[in-house]
């Protein structure tokens, strides 16, 4: 049997839509259970910059930190682990420059970017014509007001517009017209949340190798193509979080509602990181109307899906939060737990994206009060959520059983992929251990 830091372990691949890949998989999984005794089951999704290779080694290193806690904690507990594998896409460490004072590119250094950017989302999206009709258009993109519309039009060709999830995603991105979008990303960000200060902000993640750090495009580069550049972001990671939302409910639920009836008391913790966390959300949640999965645990480490995602009301209408039917239906029977930093640079300011987009004036974009703003960055928003910094190994929690926690991390999680800590696999395992069950 297959071990992961001398617990069971089993891998669980799905394609884009949410297919699981191999036959009789879950049952695979209910035998695991069986064969080693395992009463605990800690079910893990990695994020957006992962490729299988990068997954895996974020696996082997954050149940590493798990391994002790586990057996400091978890008296006569037999934990097992399923590791989610799902394609978010590896950015390579080229794909976009780094943070940098704008002066640093001319024209042709961006247009060069766009094309990196370009090949980036050819690998993401099977429809080739638009981007490359995209890519046609880069060279005039600075002249030419048509040619900024048709670039805009070609890319959003390619995605999907989401319903019921404006906390997230500004419908303006999709209504607004090209010339229009590009102009209003082409503006400066206001100061970061995450980085406090102007100018550094990064806009998404690229490379997990160095120490998971994030590599993007400086909040300081303005203009047509800095617009664009941005424009090229933000539509990646719209597609990235619908495709772990499909994941979640098409692929992974279905699974553990199998593994669920198969043996009913077993423990079901889930823990999502980055893109991860929606992706595991998503599957509690299912959609409006279908099957949902009841699970004892959810951890959502530096989560990159909306502050207000739990919310009871957000807004003057007092619309709920895209995930609120997790608690307002008890899904998670024990602890949900959110850690969040302003240390984290990537959904630091992937929300500010969005509040350009929706044309938002604002001194600082994607704080606390911020109509975007992130989970990872800010914690759950206008849920009842308790708030609290994460603790030393061996510091006892107070958990409250179905009810929101949010875990400051700042003195532990240093940027967006910073999560195989020790404080962190405690956080889990404590929470993991908090409910008693029948």
């Amino acid at each position: 049997m297959p071990t992961l830091a001398g617990f069971p372990f089993i891998d669980v691949h799905f394609d884009k839509d949410g297919g699981l890949e191999g036959a009789n998989r879950a049952q695979q999984v209910v035998a695991m259970l069986k064969d080693s005794g395992t009463t605990d089951l800690i079910v893990m999704s990695h994020g957006w910059n992962n490729d299988q290779v990068d997954a895996m080694d974020l696996y082997k290193r954050f149940f590493a930190d798990v391994r002790p806690a586990a057996d400091s904690l978890g008296g006569t507990r037999k934990w097992g682990v399923a590791g989610v594998f799902w394609p978010s896409k590896k950015f390579g460490d080229k794909t976009l420059p780094a943070a940098t004072p704008a002066a640093g590119f001319g024209s042709d250094h961006l247009k060069k970017a766009l094309h990196e950017q370009l090949d980036t989302l050819s690998a993401v999206f099977p429809n080739r014509t638009e981007i490359n009709a995209a890519r046609k258009l880069v060279p005039d993109l600075e002249d030419s007001e048509t040619a900024r519309a048709k670039f805009v039009d070609a890319i959003r060709n390619l995605l999907r517009a989401s319903k019921g999830n404006t906390e997230d995603s500004p419908p303006q991105f999709f209504s607004t017209k090209g010339k229009e979008l590009i102009d209003r990303l082409g503006r400066p960000l206001a100061k970061s949340v995450a980085s406090g200060e102007g100018g550094a902000a990064l806009a998404m993640p690229v490379d997990p190798g160095e120490q998971g750090r994030a590599v993007g495009v400086a909040s300081s580069v303005t203009g047509v193509l800095g617009g664009a550049i941005k424009f090229l972001n933000y539509a990646t990671y719209y597609e990235m979080k619908e495709r772990a939302a499909t994941v979640g409910v098409n692929g992974l639920a279905p699974l553990l509602r199998e593994v669920r009836a198969s043996g009913p008391d077993v423990g079901l913790h889930l823990v999502g990181h980055s893109f991860g966390a929606r992706l595991v959300t998503a599957t509690v949640a299912g959609n409006s109307g279908e099957a949902t999965l009841a699970v004892d645990t959810l951890v959502l480490l530096q989560a990159a899906f909306s502050h207000y995602g739990f919310a009871a009301g957000y807004d003057a209408k007092g619309s709920a939060g895209f995930f609120r039917r997790v608690l307002n239906e008890k899904l998670v029977r024990g602890p949900l737990v959110v850690s969040c930093t302003r240390n984290d640079e990537a959904v630091g300011t992937l929300y500010p994206l969005a509040s350009l987009i929706a044309n938002q004036v604002a001194s600082e974009f994607g704080d606390a009060n911020s109509p975007y703003g992130g989970l990872g960055a800010n914690g759950a928003q206008k849920s009842d959520a308790s708030n609290q910094a994460i603790h030393a190994p061996g510091t006892a929690y107070e958990w409250k059983m179905g009810a929101i926690h949010n875990l400051n991390a700042d003195a532990c999680i240093k940027d967006h992929s910073d999560i195989c800590k020790p404080e962190v696999a405690y956080a889990l395992v404590s929470s993991a251990c908090a409910r008693v069950r029948p």
